[in-house]
């Protein structure tokens, strides 16, 4: 009866997906957003007391990251409220860099033209040109398309562009060593 059952559900969920191709095949590449007040914006932007800098910081686990197609990486990294994001070229030379406070945490998105800050808690986007102008603050709307990007793009550990894939991994030491055999271990078991 739980065959029965199951062979069910799966026959319905395919039914849906058939019949609705945008429940598994969505296509999202920003947040939806909306205005926010000049009030608001300024309030915001003196909290997180937003700066420009130039030379290059402590190096520190990577919280967040991304490319874009020229090769400028943005790597975002933070020390209890303190955060960084440093601009590095395509061949690991610093650019510059920001820093600002927060107490949640956040992502980066970095395109052709932009350098975009999420704030998790805040659910406020920022938007930077290369050359440190912001250009845009807005909030981040609730909702699952907005979600699901936070999910399979901001949250991501791999980055890929034409020539190369970035991935972002974690060295535990030799915790590292032995799940790396445990894995293998786990594999070779029938």
């Amino acid at each position: 009866m739980k065959r029965v059952y199951m062979f069910l559900i799966i026959l319905l969920f395919g039914c849906i997906c058939w019949s609705n191709p945008s429940v598994y095949a969505m296509e999202i590449n920003e947040f939806e957003t909306e205005e926010m007040s000049k009030n608001d914006i300024e309030v915001f932007l003196d909290n997180v007391n937003l700066f420009l800098f130039n030379t290059e910081p402590l190096k520190r686990p990577i919280k967040c990251f991304d490319v874009n197609e020229q090769g400028l990486i943005a790597i975002g990294t933070e020390e209890g409220n303190d955060k960084t994001i440093s601009i590095y070229s395509d061949n690991g030379s610093f650019q510059y860099g920001y820093r600002f406070q927060s107490n949640g945490s956040y992502g980066v998105e970095l395109n052709n033209e932009d350098l975009k800050i999420y704030f998790v808690r805040s659910d406020v986007a920022i938007s930077i040109s290369l050359s440190g102008e912001i250009k845009n603050v807005s909030k981040i709307c609730d909702t699952s398309e907005n979600n699901t990007y936070w999910n399979h793009y901001v949250r991501a550990t791999s980055r890929n562009t034409r020539e190369y894939q970035y991935v972002l991994k974690n060295d535990i030491g030799i915790l590292e060593y032995l799940h790396q055999h445990i894995l293998s271990y786990i594999e070779l078991m029938p």
